[in-house]
């Protein structure tokens, strides 16, 4: 099926950090939940392949994550030291994508209430970011994700470690920031535990 359309710079990628652990889910990893006509990871990787030329990064003998996004027009690639960190992620994908990316959207694969205009509405902002680096979604004063990096970033993306990710580089000059208002609360809305997944569920069943 054709990727529709959206009015953004050439090239984008979104980059799809699928390689936690899903230690605080209990009965299994969060990924692999029930979401839509699939899981959980189908569902948010095929939103994104909707938006712009996608990268998911998976961890190493996961054949059940792999098997989730099978078939769909994106790229995947190994971290094979997940447990160094979400960080390690966002190294594994910088250099899978080397030179090609002129920005990349940072999204988390366990938010799958984001919706392809989430996505767009980040991207699109990254023309007219002020000479700001990175692109934020808030929801009413709450920042959320995905988080857009621009390539003047890339190199200080790759010296994170540990856990939060590019928390550090946001929190580190706010001047580099660039916030924008979300369409709702799908930027804040992740599944880490079963309780949330529930919210969730419950969340997606009402606005249908």
């Amino acid at each position: 099926m054709p990727r529709p359309a959206l009015e953004i710079p050439a090239p984008v990628f979104i980059v799809l950090l699928a390689a936690g652990r899903s230690s605080r889910m209990q009965g299994g990893h969060k990924l692999l939940l029930p979401w839509g006509d699939g899981t959980v990871l189908r569902h948010v990787a095929q939103t994104a392949v909707a938006a712009a030329p996608t990268l998911v990064v998976l961890p190493p003998d996961a054949p059940a994550l792999a098997a989730a996004v099978a078939g769909l027009d994106l790229r995947v690639v190994i971290n094979a030291q997940p447990d160094r960190g979400m960080a390690s992620s966002l190294v594994v994908a910088l250099e899978a994508l080397d030179d090609q990316a002129g920005a990349v959207l940072i999204a988390l694969a366990d938010m799958p209430a984001i919706t392809r205009q989430d996505f767009a509405q980040v991207i699109n902002a990254w023309p007219d970011a002020q000479g700001r680096p990175i692109i934020r979604p808030h929801w009413h004063g709450q920042p959320g994700n995905p988080v857009l990096f621009d390539r003047s970033m890339f190199d200080q993306l790759r010296n994170v470690q540990g856990d939060q990710g590019a928390r550090a580089l946001i929190q580190a000059d706010p001047t580099r920031l660039r916030l924008i208002a979300a369409a709702s609360d799908a930027v804040l809305i992740d599944i880490d535990t079963a309780e949330a997944y529930a919210a969730a569920r419950r969340r997606q069943d009402a606005i249908g």
